[in-house]
Formats: C-alpha cells, sequence, structure tokens
C-alpha cells in the first residue's frame, strides 16, 4: 500500500516513538526511503496531539493543512489534525484502510486487494 502511494503522493510519517524508529524502519522493516520527512516525536521534543508537532510538519513539507491526509489510529490525534484543517482517516484495520485510501489510489474498489 505504501508503496503506491508514493507512485502519486509524498508521504511523510509523524509518530511518537523512540529516537530509535528511523533505524527500525531501515534495519528492521527496509521502509524508511518511503517517507519524506520522517518526524519523530523523541528526536524534535514535541509529540502528538499537540498541535505544534502537526505545524512542524506542514512546515517540513511546504504544504497548508487542507493539503494534507493524514492517518492514526488514535482518535485525539485525529481530532487534533482535523482541527487544523487536515483531512483525516482514523485507521482502525489495513483493509478499512486501503478502502479509505481507494479514491485516491485512482482504483476501483471492487478490483482491490489486501496483502
Amino acid at each position: 500500500l505504501i508503496k503506491r502511494l508514493c507512485q502519486r503522493y509524498r508521504v511523510a510519517m509523524l509518530s511518537n516513538a523512540t529516537d530509535i524508529l528511523e533505524q527500525r524502519l531501515r534495519d528492521n522493516y527496509a521502509v524508511n526511503q518511503y517517507f519524506d520527512p520522517i518526524i519523530n516525536s523523541a528526536v524534535i521534543g514535541i509529540a502528538k496531539p499537540d498541535p505544534a508537532i502537526y505545524r512542524h510538519l506542514l512546515d517540513r513539507l511546504a504544504l497548508e493543512a487542507g493539503q494534507v491526509l493524514f492517518i492514526d489510529d488514535k482518535a485525539e490525534n485525529i481530532a487534533a489534525a482535523a482541527a487544523l484543517g487536515m483531512h483525516v482517516i482514523w485507521y482502525v484495520s489495513s483493509a478499512e484502510l486501503e478502502r479509505q485510501l481507494t479514491p485516491y489510489l485512482g482504483l476501483d474498489v471492487s478490483s482491490s486487494t489486501t496483502d
């Protein structure tokens, strides 16, 4: 799914993770190259749902909130992003995420498959 998104969009990561996030994304999962930028709360000292971390992301992306689709599994993070004007998807499962992303990927819902 991330590979398909990267073919059409710039994909960023905004995470409340430990300071080894980037290392794990690279060494354990080999997916770090799909995210530009990776913004880690442990590195910058601001965590979701603080509005400042979303503003930091927008500054790094050089985009307005309305140009960003934010995906997260926590209601408070979704609410904070939406309050700033971002489009949001509340992650509940990979199948549901793919279904909600189908219009962005330019796929027919009936032909979509999940891994």
